[in-house]
């Protein structure tokens, strides 16, 4: 079971991976915020469309391959069309339909981990 998931795993980072060359700026935040969403899902931490992102602006341009001035342009234009906020490190997901196709991504299977 576990080699399952992590293949899975494997096969979701390359899918992420080969996108990121071919996704421009706001798609790049939001499909890196999603992804973080699903994986707290996952693990079961928060439930609603807020969570905590422990990131600061420098990472989260590193982490989806931008300079941070862009990465903060690309997370304003994200804000601004009302799709999320952020406050106090905590992003709030408004509109989760948006966000998925922006970042043209399909909701990953949750699955449950009490047993573990």
């Amino acid at each position: 079971m576990l080699f399952m998931w992590a293949q899975e795993e494997r096969v979701h980072l390359m899918r992420r991976l080969s996108l990121v060359g071919k996704m421009k700026g706001p798609q790049r935040i939001a499909a890196l915020l999603l992804d973080l969403y699903e994986r707290v899902l996952i693990g079961g931490t928060e439930t609603g469309r807020s969570f905590n992102i422990p990131l600061t602006q420098p990472e989260l341009a590193d982490g989806t391959g931008m300079t941070t001035v862009h990465a903060n342009r690309s997370l304003k234009d994200l804000r601004d069309s009302g799709i999320l906020t952020v406050r106090g490190g905590r992003v709030t997901i408004q509109d989760i339909d948006k966000l998925r196709a922006i970042a043209n991504a399909a909701p990953r299977l949750r699955r449950h981990t009490n047993w573990l």
